[in-house]
């Protein structure tokens, strides 16, 4: 199983920065090769698009008609290669404009910190010119490898230049925001039953109810009861889907009246799980 420190130690730098909040150095790319988590695509002179779209464009915020910066895709992932986003920056020239140009921030947001915090990644934070006389510019930049759970949004300048390179206007505008849910499961032991076994064999049968928190199935997993003084007894249970409770009964060394007894949810770690802290429960040995 993956601690939640072994994904962060995965993540390329420009993801993992966000959680630090300094900037990440961006390796240099190979000359030619696709460059691994960001990517950009311009459009051609006079093109109305460039790229596809992977889900509804979201609305743009501050931007004047003649530059928009839209989400046009947001794709969630159990695994982080699965994860992306991907921003769409569209420009028309005003009177006198030659050329264009724009250029991409990157945000993000965590659970644990409201604050958006700039994120440096390969591609982002650099101007990104049209070429002279386009009739409209676009440009789509594409993250990957996400972390999640957390919020990316991007912040786009738009300039337009006149034949001398002077700066006639310029705009600002901020994407909706693409949300990354950690999809992991998440198996949380609620209670303990305790009950004698049939005859006289020493042993109890407790009951461990198990609830899957998570938005997605667990697979198998174990549990195990601790009786103090003696030794641990395991049960494996099948896979628990999302949202999904079942009573796993574990066989055990009859506790004696007080003692506290612990269950412990997938003690060898097997599942990946969004909280691997809320895996255990303890009760007091009823009379």
């Amino acid at each position: 199983m993956r601690s939640f420190a072994a994904v962060l130690a995965a993540l390329p730098a420009a993801a993992v920065a966000l959680l630090a909040g300094v900037p990440a150095v961006a390796a240099a790319p190979v000359p030619g090769a696709p460059v691994p988590g960001v990517s950009g695509s311009a459009a051609t002179p006079a093109a109305a698009t460039a790229g596809s779209a992977a889900a509804p464009a979201a609305a743009t915020a501050g931007a004047s008609p003649s530059a928009t910066v839209k989400v046009t895709g947001c794709t969630e992932g159990l695994d982080l290669a699965q994860r992306s986003v991907t921003f769409e920056g569209r420009m028309r020239p005003i009177a006198g404009t030659v050329t264009m140009g724009l250029r991409f921030v990157l945000q993000a947001q965590t659970p644990g910190d409201p604050r958006w915090r700039h994120v440096t990644a390969d591609g982002f934070d650099r101007w990104l010119p049209s070429a002279p006389g386009v009739r409209r510019y676009t440009y789509a930049k594409t993250v990957r490898s996400l972390l999640a759970p957390a919020s990316y949004r991007a912040t786009v300048r738009f300039r337009w230049l006149d034949a001398d390179g002077q700066v006639l206007d310029q705009d600002d505008a901020v994407s909706a925001v693409c949300i990354q849910d950690d999809l992991r499961p998440d198996l949380v032991p609620r209670r303990i039953d305790v009950q004698p076994a049939a005859g006289d064999t020493g042993q109890h049968r407790y009951g461990v109810l198990v609830r899957n928190a998570g938005a997605t199935a667990s697979g198998a997993f174990g549990v195990r009861l601790d009786v103090p003084g003696l030794p641990s007894a395991t049960a494996t249970a099948t896979a628990l889907g999302s949202g999904e409770s079942r009573v796993v009964t574990v066989t055990a060394p009859a506790c004696a009246p007080g003692d506290t007894v612990t269950a412990v949810v997938d003690p060898a770690g097997l599942v990946d799980e969004a909280d691997e802290d809320a895996n255990a429960v303890s009760v007091a040995c009823p009379e």
